[in-house]
């Protein structure tokens, strides 16, 4: 123990100043994420921003139009209003489309009705698909899906589905 005493005393100096080489990389390797994380919220804040111009109406047109076609059975039809990264990520075929969205939810058929969103930021809407039409009254087990609207080439409006 007395070594290390010895050692301490003899070097106070070097582990000062090692001590505080360590708190300046620490700070500065904070200081750059802190940067990093202001810089991804900026770009996350201006896309949003690019969507401003969207008018409720036409956030309400869009799905309205994209659920009629998928429970009357027009999966071509729905099919074109999703958006390129909903089609990529989940959907890269119309028959994908159709058989792990519209046959295995068993949305033909069903009634549905959609409102805003008002927990999450943006243009997202939560959709409740219920079949009132075999049971003529509402089900206990309503289906609820997340559907954000997305501006693809500047003016065309898009569904993506969070499901």
């Amino acid at each position: 123990m007395s070594k290390i005493l010895g050692y301490i005393r003899k070097n106070t100096l070097k582990i000062i100043v090692i001590v505080l080489f360590i708190i300046f990389i620490y700070s500065f390797i904070k200081a750059g994420n802190n940067a990093y994380r202001e810089q991804e919220k900026q770009v996350v804040s201006d896309k949003s921003n690019t969507s401003v111009n969207i008018k409720d109406s036409d956030c309400k047109k869009i799905i309205n139009n994209f659920l009629n076609s998928c429970t009357s059975g027009k999966y071509e039809e729905a099919y074109a209003y999703l958006s390129e990264e909903c089609k990529n990520e989940n959907y890269k075929t119309l028959d994908d489309f159709i058989n792990n969205y519209c046959v295995k939810k068993s949305i033909k058929g069903k009634d549905f009705s959609f409102k805003k969103d008002t927990s999450k930021s943006g243009y997202t809407y939560i959709i409740e698909f219920n079949n009132m039409l075999s049971s003529g009254k509402k089900d206990n087990k309503i289906q609820k899906e997340n559907y954000t609207i997305v501006v693809e080439n500047e003016n065309e409006l898009r569904l993506n589905i969070e499901g």
